[in-house]
Formats: C-alpha cells, sequence, structure tokens
C-alpha cells in the first residue's frame, strides 16, 4: 500500500509562505510541476553552482554557518526538497528515489544550474547517485556527507525504527504528523554527539515546524523501501564523502561502505561529528566543494 498521499496535495498557509519567505535573505519558491521547493540563493547567479539538499528535519535555516562563510564568487543553492520543511509535493508524487531525482532535475533546469556540485547528504546521496548515472552531463562533482550503501541504509532504517511502525503505510504518516517535533528533537540528541549543537539545530528546526514546517520521515521510508536496487560502479565525475564518526545512529555502518555503489569514491572521517558533519564543520565541507 502505498499511503504517501498523505504527504502531497496541500499548500502552504499564507502566514506559513510569509514566514518562509522573509525568515532569510534569498528565498523563494520555485515551481517543478511535480511541486512548489523553497530555496535559498547566494552568489552571482551566473558563477558555478554548489546545490545543497537539506537533510530533514534539517532546513534550509540550519545552512547559516555554512553560508556564512561561502565565497563571494561562488553560488549557493539550498534546496528543501519536495514535502519537506516548507516545499510541497502535489498529487501523485511517491517519494521513491527516482521522484526525488526528476525532481531535482526539474529544479536544476529551473533555476538555471549547469553542471552544479551536488552536495547531498544521508539519503539524498542516493538520489544524487541516481542522477549522476542518469545525466552525468549535468553533474560536475558529487559530495555526499554521511551516506553509506544501500544495504547500510536499510539496516540503518531498521536502527531507528525497530518496530517498524513508520514504515507502516497510513499508520506512520498519522505518527509523524502527530510526533514530528518530539521525534526530531529525539533524532538530534541521538545523532549528535555535541549535545549544544543537537539543541541548537532542534531549537531551529521546533521553530519552522511552529510556522508550518512539515517532516514526512515515513512517506521517505516507504517511498525507499518501494525504489529499485541503486546502480553500482565507478562515475565519471568525482564523488567525495564527510562521515562523521561520532554518529550513533550509523555506530555499526563502515564509512567505506558507500563505495559498493562508488568506488571512486574518497571518504574523509570526522572521528566527532555526528550525523551533519557538513554543518558541525562548514570549513571541512568547503573544502570538499
Amino acid at each position: 500500500m502505498n499511503a504517501s498521499w498523505m504527504d502531497t496535495g496541500s499548500s502552504l498557509s499564507g502566514r506559513a509562505r510569509e514566514w518562509a519567505l522573509r525568515h532569510r535573505p534569498g528565498i523563494r519558491f520555485v515551481d517543478i510541476g511535480v511541486g512548489e521547493l523553497r530555496a535559498r540563493e547566494v552568489g552571482p547567479p551566473d558563477a558555478p553552482a554548489v546545490v545543497f539538499a537539506a537533510d530533514a528535519p534539517v532546513g534550509i535555516e540550519h545552512y547559516d554557518r555554512v553560508l556564512a562563510q561561502w565565497p563571494a564568487d561562488r553560488r549557493a543553492v539550498v534546496l528543501e526538497m519536495p514535502g519537506f520543511g516548507f516545499s510541497r509535493a502535489r498529487r501523485g508524487f511517491d517519494f521513491t528515489v527516482g521522484a526525488f531525482a526528476d525532481a531535482t532535475v526539474r529544479v536544476l533546469d529551473a533555476l538555471q544550474c549547469r553542471e552544479p556540485t551536488l552536495a547531498f547528504p544521508c539519503a539524498w546521496g542516493f538520489v544524487a547517485l541516481e542522477l549522476a548515472r542518469m545525466r552525468p552531463e549535468r553533474i560536475s562533482k558529487l559530495v555526499l556527507p554521511q551516506t553509506p550503501s544501500w544495504d547500510d541504509i536499510g539496516r540503518w532504517a531498521d536502527r531507528v525504527d525497530r518496530s517498524r511502525v513508520l514504515r507502516r503505510p497510513v499508520v506512520g504518516q498519522l505518527l509523524m504528523k502527530a510526533r514530528q517535533t518530539s521525534i526530531a528533537g529525539q533524532w538530534f540528541r541521538y545523532a549528535n554527539p555535541d549535545r549544544t549543537f543537537g539543541a541548537a539545530m532542534h531549537a531551529e528546526c521546533a521553530e519552522a515546524f511552529a510556522h508550518g514546517g512539515r517532516f514526512p520521515l515515513a512517506s521517505l521510508m516507504q517511498g525507499f523501501e518501494r525504489s529499485r536496487t541503486p546502480a553500482a560502479g565507478p562515475l565519471p565525475m568525482p564523488v567525495r564523502v564527510l562521515w562523521g564518526g561520532g554518529d550513533r545512529s550509523h555506530r555499526p555502518t563502515l564509512p567505506e561502505s558507500v563505495k559498493a555503489l562508488a568506488p571512486n569514491a574518497e571518504v574523509e572521517v570526522i572521528p566527532t561529528a555526528g550525523h551533519s558533519p557538513e554543518l558541525e564543520h562548514p570549513d571541512r565541507l568547503l573544502a570538499l566543494v
């Protein structure tokens, strides 16, 4: 059963849209047909671009530290993917890897991002890998923070959803709608050894949720279970992985496991970082992109 319809089709209220647009400079909404995505841009529009996908419950606001250090001659685009944060997915969007890859192509076209670097963490890393195989001429580099192998993301899901409640259609969606703020708080505490960093992340997230942001984790997990196994093999562009060694949710995961999908990936481990090493250590991220 596909219950992702429960997280599609709705629109933002006027107040939510107003807050989402004014909360940071450079934010706009981009209609891509299958949804309307919230994006923040900095830098010259014709400069080489790095496109970031916010790893929910992380949102656009969490990229302040990265953008504060951003070089003036480079373009950065931060996206909230369809259904997440203040981005909306329209009816028919099924939350599979292929659907997100198609949405990414659409938003790159709409924003005129030519041969960007994709900085897509965690689950979004599989979307970036899919797109890099579908349209290799469109992508110059992949940076995949905290992205493991396909088998390991399945094992990760089993650890964080031991009873498979989130992966039960309808039940999972209802649980996330009722408890998204508290579940996000549990996640930030679990995945980030730096308690101060995790608390700040949760506070930013809770404010966004209070103004209409969303976190449809159940639809994402169910959509990924319906997705086909990704292709494996070397890619024609550089692939870099930044890995947080202090992420308890990935304690059994080998940082190099992503090489099962992209053998040419180069992995850098930050032993003390949590699940969002790119946000915790923006200097290391900037060195990669």
